[in-house]
């Protein structure tokens, strides 16, 4: 997913048919001894390396199969070795992406020599070239196109993958053989053929552009930038590699004479065993030292957000008159009383959720030491109003002295919140781009999935939504990637809309692939961290997946001291030791250095789940200082009910984004803010989740219930969970009365429409409605005539609530989006939400 979505199947053929060609590869059969040695040690990566990764473990461990089977024939040797030496090639292309994806996200560029004589060598082509410090900017008569001069245009990730797979064949096929020359000769024969070609693949590459700009109409925009991304355009390039290589690099052969054993030498066996424990342990000790990072002690979480630099005043008013209100303000509570667009876009609801976790406290006046010192982690949040020199003094000397820095960005550098963070950030070695971040093949949507090994930052945080972000540049500086994403492109900023926003088309100074979207570093005693989307922390999307857990992931990291930094040098020192013992154990082995691979394989695996381990004892997720009331929202049997993705609501019939939205508008602020019980919080979760807060609600249930989730309901129920089923009439496939059968309640078709609106509700608002089912049992709470369509009834700690009218809360008829206000009707609906779920969690809906 390097540019695109993987297409599983595509991959899957591919794998297949490299592995079918390895098959006639001149390599050695593997003793029957090894086969096993390595089948036991690769278990461990077969159980616990998630998929796609596991793949080539998966092949390996085929192969060793092949390989040790007690059977006459040769062919199963033979299968055997083409699926090991394709397992073997699919994890050292693993390590070499991991590689490349963590340098061009942090240098995209080439080095200035190197795109100088680029753009000589273009120059020489008849193409009119220059290089400008970050672009070969390539003369056509209609434009000038600056082309990005990235690693992805010198070295994309096919050839990358096709020099990682011939480093692999060629090590393979000279192990055991007399004299380095075996192995260096086609070592340095492939450099040269890559060298020599890469080049020319630039030129080709640019000259294919140019083609196609002068073919395109006069009137046709020139968005031509997608074949520097597209597979189908870099598989073809790398051909002419690969058939020099074909030719002229060549691979062992099997009549090779093998190295005879010195005298005094250890025994084979001895040699594996010594050899595989060094494989182990340097990988293991490497591996520690790249996914681990140890936590210092805990502060006292004393939380400062900055409010003075984002306000609206006189000053920002005339420096950014397009800045109507603070998209990041904490000032005004998300309440009851309060619609709008700029009601959902701010920082209220988080404000106040950290408030349970940590001692929040806000600053509306410059920055100084005195207000730093009562603070142990400062938040500055996307500013419209520039930082003094002594400003910048003070809070550097605040990180280096201990103290925790989040700096929150926003795309394109809008209203000079980039301009304004760098000046921070760039004396700390690194700096927020003002770009915009696009999917390649989803624009307007970034999905991003933790690594298997996750920063402690993000590790409670699951899979997430991105909204727009910038990206971050962190050159070669120290520190780490704790976000860092594929298969994106940039545009830089647009200032001739009103927020900078540009359109995502592909053009040629685009950047694109592996992008740094949430950075760590360090700085004296203090620990940093940087993020380029503020806007899904705002009020109508903070409690969607994973984002509120990133933002006090945030805060818990920074929340820390420093840890002992000893460790940082010790443990890849000691590691690059043994893995330089391991070398020169292996140097005369002839057919068992695959059980080396299977060993480092192992202490991958070992490592990473230590670390896995290590993080989750020293952070464990946070537990609130003061209650929260969970609301769940069920999204596997409640399938036909959809939610929104970064805040954005449709208005769909469907959607239930207001109704989820609405449920953070009962957390009460003000002089009770501190009391027990008052913050409303929601979270969405299939049947393993549903039932860990304190009110599930169904919507729509239309998938199969299993007896053994229904059970579990039930006992949730009587220790006290309350259930709030929401069904409707037009929902043909309810599988509602299954979940509501242990509780005696159940919805069906009425025997004639009920009207159009509630007759008798309680205390609740009298609502129009379009659909409702009729509900049977408990006691009932609204009517329409004579048809009772929503009831209670308790179950030993806790209750179930049966609404027959669901679609009276879905998004088309709650005000299509978020930015209406709602009228005196329409406002009765919300009020009925409002008093329907305090009633179910105070219990007093039979009162």
């Amino acid at each position: 997913s390097f540019y695109y979505a993987s297409d599983t199947l595509l991959w899957g053929i591919f794998i297949a048919a490299g592995a079918a060609l390895l098959i006639a590869m001149p390599a050695r059969s593997i003793p029957r001894g090894v086969a096993v040695a390595g089948l036991f040690l690769l278990v461990p990566a077969l159980i616990l390396i998630p998929g796609p990764w596991c793949v080539g473990p998966v092949l390996m461990f085929l192969g060793l199969a092949l390989q040790a089977a007690p059977v006459g024939r040769p062919w199963p040797g033979r299968v055997g070795t083409g699926a090991l030496v394709a397992g073997v090639v699919l994890v050292a292309q693993s390590v070499a992406f991991f590689g490349y994806e963590a340098f061009t996200a942090r240098a995209p560029v080439v080095p200035h020599f190197l795109g100088t004589w680029l753009a000589a060598l273009t120059r020489l082509t008849g193409m009119e070239t220059v290089f400008d410090g970050e672009h070969l900017v390539l003369f056509s008569m209609r434009a000038k196109h600056p082309v990005a001069a990235t690693w992805g245009l010198l070295v994309d990730p096919v050839s990358l993958g096709f020099i990682a797979g011939g480093l692999v064949l060629i090590l393979v096929t000279a192990q055991g053989r007399r004299g380095w020359k075996r192995w260096v000769r086609p070592v340095l024969a492939l450099a040269l053929i890559m060298a020599a070609w890469l080049p020319v693949r630039i030129v080709v590459m640019l000259a294919l552009y140019l083609h196609r700009v002068l073919r395109t109409d006069y009137d046709a925009p020139m968005h031509l930038a997608n074949q520097f991304w597209n597979a189908w355009y870099l598989i073809p390039l790398v051909l002419p590699a690969v058939f020099l290589a074909w030719r002229f690099v060549r691979l062992g052969g099997r009549d090779a004479v093998p190295v005879p054993s010195r005298k005094g030498a250890l025994p084979d066996i001895w040699k594996w065993c010594i050899s595989t424990a060094l494989a182990f342990g340097a990988v293991f000790l490497l591996t520690l030292a790249v996914v681990w990072q140890p936590s210092g002690a805990r502060k006292k979480g004393r939380i400062l957000v900055d409010e003075y630099h984002s306000r609206i005043d006189d000053l920002s008013r005339w420096r950014w008159p397009q800045k109507t209100f603070d998209t990041t303000s904490t000032l005004r509570p998300f309440d009851t009383e309060w619609y709008g667009h700029d009601s959902a876009y701010n920082y209220a609801t988080l404000f106040h959720y950290c408030s349970r976790f940590y001692d929040m406290a806000r600053q509306e006046k410059p920055l100084d030491e005195a207000s730093l010192k009562a603070c142990d982690v400062l938040v500055l949040k996307v500013p419209s109003r520039d930082f003094s020199g002594d400003e910048i003094a003070a809070v550097l000397r605040f990180v280096r002295n201990g103290g925790g820095l989040l700096l929150l960005g926003e795309h394109t550098s809008v209203f000079g919140s980039g301009v304004y963070l760098n000046r921070i950030a760039r004396a700390l070695g690194f700096e927020f781009r003002y770009d915009c971040l696009f999917g390649i093949d989803s624009v307007f949507r970034q999905h991003y999935i933790p690594p298997p090994v996750p920063h402690p930052v993000i590790q409670h945080t699951g899979p997430l939504d991105f909204a727009i972000s910038c990206s971050i540049d962190p050159g070669l500086s120290p520190g780490r990637a704790v976000i860092r994403a594929t298969g994106l492109k940039n545009r830089g900023a647009n200032y001739h809309v009103s927020n900078f926003y540009p359109q995502p088309d592909d053009v040629p100074e685009m950047l694109y692939g592996s992008f740094v979207q949430l950075w760590s570093t360090r700085h004296g005693q203090g620990r940093v961290l940087a993020f380029t989307d503020s806007t899904i922390f705002a009020n109508f999307s903070i409690f969607d997946p994973g984002k509120s857990e990133l933002f006090l992931g945030m805060l818990q990291w920074l929340n820390h001291g420093p840890a002992f930094s000893a460790l940082a040098w010790l443990l890849p020192l000691l590691g690059l030791a043994l893995l330089a013992g391991c070398a020169f154990t292996v140097r005369s082995f002839r057919t068992g250095s695959v059980v080396l691979v299977c060993g480092g394989l192992l202490g991958w695996v070992c490592a990473s789940h230590l670390a896995l381990v290590l993080l989750r004892g020293e952070m464990p997720p946070l537990e609130a200082r003061l209650p929260l009331v969970r609301v769940g929202l069920e999204t596997e049997i409640c399938s036909r009910a959809t939610w929104p993705t970064g805040g954005f609501i449709a208005g769909k019939e469907d959607g239930y984004g207001l109704f989820e939205r609405s449920v953070q508008r009962l957390t009460r602020h003000g002089p009770a803010e501190e009391s027990a019980g008052v913050t409303w919080t929601t979270f969405r979760a299939g049947e393993t989740g549903i039932l860990t807060g304190d009110l599930a609600v169904f919507i729509l249930p239309a998938r199969p219930i299993t007896a053994t989730f229904r059970a579990r309901v039930e006992a949730y129920v009587k220790a006290g969970g309350k259930v709030l089923v929401l069904d409707s009439a037009d929902n043909v496939d309810s599988t509602a009365n299954v979940l509501l059968h242990p509780f005696h309640l159940s919805v069906r078709q009425p025997k004639t429409p009920p009207g159009p609106a509630l007759t008798r509700a309680g205390s609740f608002p009298l609502i129009p409605v379009k659909h409702a089912f009729e509900v049977r049992g408990g006691v009932p709470l609204a009517h329409i005539g004579d048809t009772v369509v929503a009831a209670t009834i308790p179950h030993g700690k806790g209750s179930v609530t049966v609404l027959g009218f669901a679609s009276r809360f879905s998004d088309s008829e709650m005000g299509v989006t978020g930015d209406v206000v709602p009228d005196p009707e329409l406002r009765k609906v919300y009020d009925f939400q409002f008093g329907l779920l305090r009633a179910i969690r105070k219990g007093t809906l039979l009162k």
